[in-house]
């Protein structure tokens, strides 16, 4: 049985603090996508029912929240890539990302979970 050292349990609190808090802030953004998009198109002071005010707000409203899930899913797979032991090896997961995400995620993917590492290790 392995036994964490002080310093070991200071970086694993350290690292879940900042994990809980990420997943605050991305809670607290996305929770308020709904009343950014309204505040888009009162901005453009487009009149309401209109084609270009639904083509406004399903932009404003659509765009941030691909852009957030995109940055959720990315993060969560470079955690398992640098935390969980069977994928720490980068190497033997790259195919298995390329297939099921395309080259562009894989790269992506790869790059947060080095620098994950790089900050929380």
């Amino acid at each position: 049985m392995h036994s964490l050292t002080r310093t070991e349990d200071h970086h694993a609190a350290r690292s879940l603090t900042g994990v809980v808090a990420g997943l605050v802030i991305w809670a607290l953004v996305n929770s308020q996508l709904t009343s950014f998009s309204a505040w888009v198109v009162a901005i453009a002071a487009i009149p309401p029912g209109t084609r270009l005010y639904d083509a406004v707000a399903f932009f404003a409203y659509d765009t941030p929240k691909i852009l957030l899930l995109l940055t959720l899913i990315v993060f969560a797979m470079g955690v398992v890539l640098i935390r969980v032991p069977m994928y720490s090896n980068a190497a033997g997961i790259i195919p298995v990302v390329e297939a099921l995400l395309g080259k562009g995620a894989a790269v992506g993917i790869l790059t947060v979970g080095f620098l994950f590492n790089a900050l929380f290790n």
